[in-house]
Formats: structure tokens, sequence, C-alpha cells
């Protein structure tokens, strides 16, 4: 988004780098990203050194990956560093724009403070994550219904005060009513009840997506990266995917941040193996925590033929593939507007900060979406890949994910909300600066 922007509003856009470092993807859990993400002082100062002279911003990319940046969520106190996620909120004199290339997700900017408040967290102790305690109704966020505790940001489940990411989001939530808009990668069909609500509360919010669709709305110069992915793409997967039936394959990627068990690892293969069914599987090298991601030779020798394995891929151009009939994902927010993009339904297997409640709003909201539980079992990727290939459900999921296609290339053409917005931002908040 931020190199749109930089492209569409200046003829020689500034440098950009990315704000974040790459994870320690071998550890795992909430502990384990501490240490890889700025603390806010050294966002601060990290975004300072883009601003330019005359005070006005114009792009400051989030970071290079899916991991790297920081949801739209935070913009409302409940939100946390996710993929290919962005952020611009620079002081300049006058001017302070917040930018989050992510979704609304969901309001209350008293989010986190609330939660506080309430009690409800810093969480008592370890067991209240196994004892029932996640399934405790959230009824009282403004634009959110049906919402449980295990739904929202996994930052929230910790049991200090002192936490790093529960207390920088309470910043942020903060943060938001400083800024001059809010700029946002989701379109108004999509969210339109926590939009509303958050319109009530923040500062102006302008909703610019899907981005991936609204770029091919605008011209790019070669100096606007507006690619985010740092890992090497290998295309000879659509070489592949091009000789597969159409709707006959499973994309399956958990992004660049997510890592999972040799224990899960090994489900999913014989889920995927035993589904029967084609399938397209992203394998990082560093997917596996503490190892290297190693299949055992009874399952490649069943998927011969059916199964391709790769390290990563240019995902959109993959859920566009005819060939592609739904996609296995993490849930993160730029593969769940992706896929929202493309018309293709997801099963979600939410790994964590905001992806269970991208999850929740896939599967109950918007009805394109299944869920696996957090302990994967073999049976279950198999059962959810059947129907979603063969069965009715995954009929309807297809349905209403062709639907929401059809929306999005409305918001994002010329007249539609997301095209509009974009326009809005240029020129009452970029260019009027000027």
């Amino acid at each position: 988004m931020l190199g749109l922007i930089a492209s569409a509003s200046s003829p020689s856009p500034p440098a950009l780098s990315p704000f974040w470092s790459n994870p320690p993807h071998e550890q795992v859990g909430h502990e384990a990203l501490h240490d890889c993400v700025p603390k806010p002082d050294a966002l601060e100062r990290r975004v300072h050194d883009h601003i330019p002279h005359d005070g006005v911003v114009d792009a400051v990319p989030g970071g290079a990956s899916e991991g790297h940046g920081l949801t739209g969520r935070a913009v409302l106190g409940v939100g946390e560093p996710e993929e290919r996620g962005g952020v611009v909120e620079s002081s300049a004199d006058a001017c302070r724009v917040s930018a989050r290339e992510a979704d609304a997700g969901e309001d209350g900017v008293e989010g986190v403070e609330e939660l506080i408040d309430r009690g409800i967290t810093p969480f008592k102790n370890e067991s209240d994550l196994s004892n029932g305690y996640l399934d405790t109704p959230v009824d009282w966020i403004p634009g959110l219904k049906n919402m449980r505790l295990r739904d929202l940001p996994s930052f929230i489940r910790t049991t200090d005060p002192d936490d790093t990411f529960l207390n920088y989001i309470k910043i942020e939530g903060q943060k938001a009513f400083e800024a001059t808009a809010i700029i946002i990668n989701t379109f108004d069909e999509l969210e339109d009840e926590v939009l509303s609500a958050m319109a009530t509360i923040l500062p102006p919010i302008y909703t610019v997506g899907p981005i991936s669709l609204l770029c091919s709305q605008f011209p790019v110069t070669q100096s606007s990266s507006i690619g985010s992915s740092f890992l090497k793409e290998d295309e000879s997967c659509l070489e592949w995917l091009d000789e597969r039936d159409r709707e006959s394959v499973v994309y399956v990627n958990f992004g660049s941040l997510a890592v999972v068990s040799n224990e899960q690892l090994i489900e999913f293969a014989w889920g995927l193996a035993n589904s029967k069914h084609n399938f397209l599987w992203i394998l990082r090298p560093d997917l596996v925590s503490g190892e290297a991601a190693v299949l055992p030779e009874e399952f490649l020798d069943e998927i011969k033929g059916r199964g391709f394995l790769a390290s990563w891929c240019p995902q959109e151009r993959v859920l566009s593939h005819p060939s592609v009939r739904g996609f296995l994902t993490h849930s993160g927010w730029n593969s769940t507007m992706e896929s929202v993009s493309a018309g293709k339904p997801m099963i979600c297997w939410p790994y964590f900060a905001d992806q269970p409640i991208n999850c929740r709003y896939v599967c109950n909201e918007w009805g394109m979406g299944m869920e696996i539980d957090n302990e994967v079992k073999r049976e279950q990727v198999e059962e959810l890949i059947a129907e979603l290939m063969d069965g009715e459900k995954g009929k309807e999921m297809k349905k209403k994910a062709v639907e929401w296609k059809e929306k999005t290339i409305r918001a994002t053409q010329a007249g539609g909300s997301s095209f509009i917005n974009f326009n809005r931002v240029l020129d009452e908040v970029l260019l009027r600066r000027r």
C-alpha cells in the first residue's frame, strides 16, 4: 500500500527500508517474539528517519514480508505483529498519518485497557489456557459480535502485567487518537459494522483494500516497490498448476512467521496425503520449530504425481490460478485478503496474533471457511479437505467466496469505495500538506 502511495503521489519516492528484522523461527510461542520486534521508542526513531523535511510522510513500509509490521488491530489496541503488515505513524509538526496495512478486524479502541480493567487479562495463571477460560464471551466491544476470549489476539494470553506486547498494543491504541488519518487494508462491505463503530471514536478512517487489487488501478514506477516477499519465489509451481484440472488443487501455506512442531508437520502431511487430492504445499526451511522440515520417504512416495512441495511461491498468482480450489492457511491478514480477492474458500489454522479473529470472521461472518483444531490431527485435515473439495458446505463456501470476490472488484475499480478512499488519502491527507 505504501509503495502505491509513493508511486501515486511522488515522481521520485524516497528509498524505503523495513522496520522489522527476521524473527527467530526456531523459537515458538509468545516469548520467542519479544526480542525480534523493536520497542516503541526504536520504532519512533525509525519512522522519523523516513520523514522528509517538508513534514509529509510519503511512505514507510512496515516490513518486507509476512510477519513484519502491525495490523489495523494495533490501531484499536487489540492487535499484534502480523504478516506483511505495515505501519506509518510519524509526528511531523501538524501532520500525523497512521497507516495499517491490515484489516479493521476488531473495534474497541479501549480493547486491551478494558480487558485489563475487567480483570480478564493478564491471566491469573497458566491453567486459564486450558480450563475453558478462553471460551469467556466478549460482548462489549462495539462492532463485534459472537466473540470469545480465544478469538481475540493471542498476545492477551499472558500472566505478566508488564508483558512487552500487551503494553505495546495499549500504546498503539492510544496513539491512534493522535493520527491525522487511519488507513486500513480492508473494504467497507467486508467489515461494515466494525468500521462504523471505529468511525465514531477515531480520526478519519480510509479503507483502501484489497491493496493487491487496488494496485492494478494505478501505474507503478519501477522505483516503487510494492511486492513484499523477502523469500525467493519458486515459479515452477505455476507450470505444475497449469497441468492440473480446474479446481483440483488445495494450496497450503502458513506464511513467513508461523512455525509448527515436527508432530504437527507430520499430521498435516498425512492429512493431505490421505485426502487423495492434489496439493501445493509451501514448506519454508524454517517452518518446523528448531529443525529443518523433513518429511518421511513413505509420504513422498504416496504423493507422487499429486503433491508439489516448494519453499515459497508467488501467492497472489497461485490463488488466482483456476486449478486452485481452496487455501489451507494460517489466517494471516494479507493471506486472508488475497484469498478473498481471488474468490477462494479457506481452511483456517490460526497460529498467533490476530489470526484467531481473522479465522473467526472467515468462518462465521463471511461464510467462506472452516477451522482446524489447534492440536491438528490428520483425520480432521483429511475430512475438511474432502468437504472443501466435494462437500455441500464446500460448495456453499465457494459460492460465498465468489460473492466476496465480486465485492472486492467493485470496491477497487474506479468509483468503488476503496478507489475513492485512496484518492481521498492523496488529496485530503498527503497532497494537501505540500
